[in-house]
């Protein structure tokens, strides 16, 4: 899942809007606030930075100063489902 997704930013695969939907604690907390996109942007490239072999042989990007790792592991999600929705309808057309 890593590879794949660092192979979809080094082929140009991955844009960036100027804008997105997103689902925050605004939705069920009145007194949340919503988190700039720039903010949620530089904060995916925080974690995907931070993604590195462990020594027990698992790769993460939590740290020890309790910094998490879920929204670059949402985004990692994404691109794999997104390669397996193309690889099965590419497979879909061959066969027909």
């Amino acid at each position: 899942m890593v590879q794949k997704t660092y192979l979809a930013f080094i082929n140009g695969a991955i844009a960036i809007n100027s804008r997105a939907v997103v689902a925050d604690r605004t939705a069920f907390e009145t007194h949340a606030s919503a988190v700039p996109f720039l903010e949620l942007v530089n904060e995916l490239g925080a974690q995907l930075i931070r993604f590195a072999d462990r020594p027990d042989g698992t790769i993460s990007g939590k740290t020890f100063d309790g910094d998490n790792d879920d929204l670059a592991m949402s985004f990692m999600l994404a691109v794999y489902w997104r390669v397996c929705v193309l690889s099965s309808s590419i497979g879909a057309k061959t066969s027909a």
